[in-house]
């Protein structure tokens, strides 16, 4: 149990700091794209929302840099589930007898 918690926390960690890593590495890639497709939208959500509607027009880099750091929140979100399903109490089995 302890070594599964320990594996889930590391990949945890791993994913997390990929998913960072990739932040500045998105805005990098996708600047050009940003002001040629939605320019001048300052509020990051509405940015978000206007690139990802345009997702068919965007650059190869940028593309490529939208996919990773889909894939490295998906990783987190999967870490954070193994995490959460190995640190949750084990209840009693499925075909035990309620108590009385």
């Amino acid at each position: 149990m302890i070594r599964i918690l320990a594996s889930a926390v590391a990949v945890l960690c791993l994913a997390s700091s990929a998913a960072l890593a990739q932040g500045p590495h998105v805005k990098k890639a996708c600047a050009a794209d940003m002001q040629r497709l939605c320019p001048g939208i300052a509020d990051r959500h509405a940015a978000h929302k206007c690139m990802m509607s345009h997702i068919a027009d965007v650059s190869p880099d940028c593309h490529s840099a939208i996919e990773a750091a889909r894939a490295a929140r998906a990783a987190r979100k999967a870490a954070a589930a193994a995490s959460a399903s190995a640190a949750a109490p084990a209840g009693p089995p499925a075909d035990a007898p309620a108590p009385h």
